[in-house]
């Protein structure tokens, strides 16, 4: 909460939608949003109708929120996140070859992490989790003999945490990328991607196609990616050295001071706790420089080309189909 920016503009998104005929009866859908720069934009298309509405679903990540979606129009009805009740991820620790069981909670925010030897059969305690952490570290003391950095899993709020086996830690982080995020749980595990697949994001004036590989990231059906403005993409937050439109989900929107200096809200109110009374803006040294700050905002466009609906089903005339888009931090 930051009280004294007093300008933030409330986060803005308009969708224009424009059906191509691509062979026969298929359709691809072109897609155009434009919103509020700092914010993620996530698209679906649903299919609609009698015999559909009631088996169609909103994508289970939009609905692992701690507040209902705010819509405009009526959507179909959803069952909540009843597909995370049984969701886990197993894998087994490279150092101490203990198998490691990571479950949903009884509740959003939590995660259910336990442990079981190789010696025995029976499951340890279930500790809960509300953060994951992903660092890479050697082995200390582990199976084999090896000084390499494997990526590892730590859980803040305990000692314990697990290391990746590296034959499986692609698999394995993708897992739980999906389990955490959908539970509502905290966590810096990055999202798999292909640099060079089809289902990377651009921004305005580019295009993201829909394509069979294009769809490990966002699955058929759906498209999503962050609002960069033109004016701040090159920017960089001289306090955590990153360009301004770099994890704006976890480091905050940009913001200019008054003195003119523009940095992650997150990033300058940690650089103020940390030096207390004393600091000022940590570029000119200007005294106070959150009284008086604005949001950079700004607004950007994305594009897209989709041709199936989030039930991988190519899109057909003679039927019915609506285009949600929500605007979120993350």
């Amino acid at each position: 909460r930051i009280d004294c920016l007093e300008h933030l503009q409330p986060p803005e998104l308009t969708v224009s939608t424009v059906l191509t005929q691509t062979e026969g009866s298929r359709f691809s859908v072109q897609i155009e949003v434009q919103g509020t720069g700092g914010l993620y934009v996530a698209v679906a298309i649903l299919p609609l109708g009698a015999a559909t509405e009631a088996a169609v679903r909103l994508p289970s990540s939009w609905l692992a929120t701690g507040r209902e979606l705010e819509c405009g129009q009526a959507l179909p009805k959803q069952t909540g996140l009843t597909d995370l009740a049984d969701s886990n991820v197993r894998f087994v620790c490279a150092c101490t070859g203990d198998d490691v069981r990571v479950a949903a909670g009884p509740s959003r925010g939590v995660l259910l992490c336990a442990r079981r030897a190789a010696s025995t059969e029976n499951w340890g305690e279930e500790l809960q989790l509300r953060a994951l952490s992903l660092s890479e570290r050697p082995e200390e003391g582990g199976l084999t003999k090896s000084s390499d950095q494997l990526p590892f899993i730590s859980f803040p709020g305990t000692s314990t945490g697990a290391w990746l086996p590296a034959t499986e830690s692609s698999r394995i982080l993708s897992e739980l990328h999906s389990l955490a995020s959908r539970a509502g749980v905290a966590h810096n595990i990055p999202r798999a991607r292909d640099s060079g697949s089809p289902g990377s994001q651009h921004n305005s004036g580019s295009e993201q196609r829909e394509t069979e590989e294009g769809h490990a990231e966002h699955g058929p059906g759906l498209c999503g990616g962050f609002f960069t403005p033109s004016e701040w993409s090159d920017l960089t937050c001289i306090i955590c050295l990153d360009l301004l439109s770099a994890q704006t989900w976890i480091r905050g929107a940009p913001v200019q001071t008054k003195c003119g200096h523009c940095f992650h809200a997150m990033c300058l109110r940690k650089h103020l706790r940390s030096r207390q009374s004393h600091a000022g803006c940590p570029h000119c040294r200007a005294p106070k420089p959150l009284e008086g700050a604005k949001n950079v905002g700004g607004s950007a466009s994305l594009r897209w080309s989709l041709g199936l609906d989030v039930r991988g089903e190519q899109l057909r005339a003679g039927k019915i189909y609506c285009t949600v888009a929500v605007l979120c931090q993350d």
